[in-house]
């Protein structure tokens, strides 16, 4: 069978090479169809390869997402930490303007007060200044106490003129803004100046009653003083009336107040008295 089917292909072209013809078409089929895989597959593979890398790549963005993310948290929460303490210390802040303020309320409410005493008191004193005035005469007692009502009158305006000075400077303190002042930096200020205002216008106010006493009793001493002579003068003049009437005609100059009489008794007791009300003075 196999020389029948030798001789049927070499001799005979039969059924043999038919069978060959399709095994070399199939056989060319598979080799093309193997080569078609393998490009499919390399393909694949180089898809595969592709998709590994864009995989690797997309890992590692992830990695560097959630390492950001958790940046991202921590950042957030630093913040919302600060972000408390910032409101605690907005809190605190508040509170102690609001302290500062009714602090600074009460420093110019006694400013106020210590404006009222102030103004009253130059009121009291420029009524005794007139009283003064209107009492003063020639007399050399009243000169001398005219000059003292002159000096207090300009220790007056120098006190006013600082207390004015002392309300500009608060004025001043107030509305400007002082890089590194704190409101208690102001207040303490206030305080201080208003301390020294008041101690400042006790002195002037011991100071202007100590004057005003001297210079009361210099008054009652000049009074008394132009009361006994007066009554001194009238005394010699009615005396001296009486002695030498009988024999003299008196000259009625004698008797003017303006011009009295001049004897070594009387001139020696007004210069003692002027003596006195000198040494006084003094």
């Amino acid at each position: 069978e196999r020389h029948l089917n030798n001789v049927g292909v070499i001799h005979d072209g039969g059924p043999v090479d038919s069978n060959k013809a399709i095994c070399m078409n199939s056989d060319k089929s598979l080799k093309e169809e193997n080569l078609r895989l393998r490009e499919v597959a390399l393909k694949c593979e180089q898809r595969l390869h592709t998709a590994e890398e864009e995989l690797q790549h997309l890992r590692a963005n992830l990695s560097s997402c959630e390492a950001l993310l958790n940046d991202y948290h921590g950042d957030a929460a630093a913040q919302a930490s600060q972000l408390h303490i910032l409101n605690e210390r907005l809190k605190k802040t508040e509170a102690d303007r609001e302290r500062n303020q009714i602090q600074l309320d009460d420093v110019e409410q006694r400013l106020l007060e210590a404006e009222s005493r102030n103004r009253i008191l130059e009121n009291v004193l420029q009524s005794k200044e007139s009283n003064q005035w209107n009492y003063a005469s020639s007399t050399p007692t009243n000169m001398k106490l005219g000059k003292h009502t002159r000096s207090l009158h300009l220790d007056l305006d120098d006190y006013l003129g600082q207390n004015d000075q002392l309300n500009d400077n608060i004025g001043i303190l107030k509305d400007q803004k002082i890089a590194g002042t704190t409101n208690n930096d102001l207040i303490l200020e206030l305080r201080r100046e208003l301390c020294e205002a008041h101690n400042e216008k006790k002195q002037i106010e011991n100071q202007t009653e100590m004057r005003l006493n001297d210079l009361r009793a210099q008054l009652n001493q000049a009074d008394a003083t132009n009361r006994s002579l007066q009554a001194y003068l009238t005394f010699l003049k009615r005396s001296y009336a009486s002695v030498f009437q009988p024999d003299l005609v008196i000259n009625p100059s004698l008797f003017s107040p303006h011009q009295p009489m001049t004897c070594p008794s009387t001139t020696q007791l007004a210069a003692n008295n002027m003596t006195t009300t000198t040494t006084k003075d003094s």
